[in-house]
């Protein structure tokens, strides 16, 4: 046995436990052996992705499909790195590449109607899915497929249930519950999400996503969609009065907003979670801690170019040294102070702490 066959086996291991930067580590000796290279590109590209690093996964796909080029699987990662990278037609490309090598392959179809729904083909997507369904009846796959592109389209009652059966065949798949969670939320029953999330917990403790998800509870969709149409309104009319603005007008227009949205929407995730359990709900303290600090970090970013307005327009038209000032050292607090505690410890520590590998 050649020294790149175990690392392989450790590398794989490594991603399973989302260990990204580890398992890149341990790929060294089954890159430098020819006869594992071209799986250990695979495998760093898989790494890679879930690292978040489209760009150089899309090289190490690359690079695992010239060496083994009638292989589904490196095309198939070709396909996720640009779909990650919001590429939709180069990942709907590759992703036909793949299925065309693997025809039967429930991954190859799996990525495929993932990225024809990327693409806008719904019913190509749909036509997938109804036969991944007839030729794998008992693929969590193939229902969790169903699922996702129900979920694209909206229709919450199908993408439950495609989930649900998805989670008989496989109860310990977090990524399924994960979706199964946001279906129930975006349904607006957000007790019964709670529970599911809390079952991916336990399922997949180092899933970061999950507590994402978790924190996402306290926010209901009719509240942020009313956010969102507030903020369509206060845009048109600020385009509106925009030649009659003066520096000091928009910096209190801007802190007011923050304060006012970004107060409510952070109580309410904060609010909206209280129903969980107490370790949970504890927990999550600081994903609603850094959410909010997410706005304040904005107004600091915002008050810096009116700080820059202020000390360049004339004093007849609110111009101000010691507003651009004023409006500067704020900016920057806010962003200090922001960045401070993102930087700081987290209060989860661990108790709940990713997606599917392809």
């Amino acid at each position: 046995m050649t020294d790149g066959v175990p690392a392989l086996a450790k590398a794989r291991h490594l991603i399973e436990l989302r260990r990204y930067d580890e398992a890149l580590a341990a790929l060294g000796p089954a890159t430098a052996d020819a006869s594992t290279r071209p799986e250990a590109s695979c495998l760093r590209a898989q790494a890679l992705l879930g690292k978040g690093a489209s760009g150089a996964a899309v090289k190490a796909a690359r690079e695992a499909i010239a060496l083994d080029p009638l292989h589904e699987w490196p095309h198939r990662l070709m396909a996720v790195a640009h779909a990650q990278a919001g590429r939709h037609k180069r990942a709907l490309s590759a992703a036909e590449e793949a299925v065309r090598l693997a025809p039967h392959h429930v991954e190859t179809l799996h990525v495929l109607a993932l990225c024809q729904v990327d693409r806008g083909k719904k019913k190509d997507a749909r036509a997938i899915v109804t036969t991944m369904l007839r030729q794998w009846p008992d693929s969590a796959l193939a229902h969790e497929t169903a699922g996702i592109v129900a979920t694209r389209s909206k229709d919450w009652a199908v993408a439950e249930r495609h989930f649900r059966e998805a989670l008989r065949i496989s109860p310990q798949d977090a990524d399924i519950t994960r979706a199964l969670a946001e279906v129930l939320r975006q349904s607006g029953r957000r007790q019964e999400a709670g529970q599911a999330l809390l079952a991916a917990a336990r399922a997949d403790p180092t899933n970061h996503e999950i507590r994402r998800s978790l924190g996402r509870l306290g926010l209901p969709v009719v509240a942020v969609g009313g956010v969102m149409i507030f903020k369509v309104l206060l845009s048109v009319q600020v385009v509106r009065v925009l030649p009659y603005l003066q520096p000091v007008v928009a910096a209190i227009a801007l802190w007011t907003f923050i304060a006012a949205v970004g107060g409510y929407l952070t109580q309410r995730r904060y609010l909206g979670t209280r129903n969980l359990p107490a370790h949970v709900h504890e927990g999550l303290t600081g994903e609603h801690r850094n959410y909010g600090l997410t706005w304040l970090a904005w107004g600091g970013v915002l008050s810096l170019p009116l700080a820059a307005w202020a000390a360049v327009e004339t004093p007849a038209a609110g111009g101000s040294m010691i507003l651009a000032v004023v409006l500067g050292f704020l900016g920057l607090a806010a962003l200090a102070t922001a960045w401070a505690a993102w930087s700081g410890p987290s209060r989860w520590r661990g108790r709940v702490a990713g997606r599917r590998q392809m």
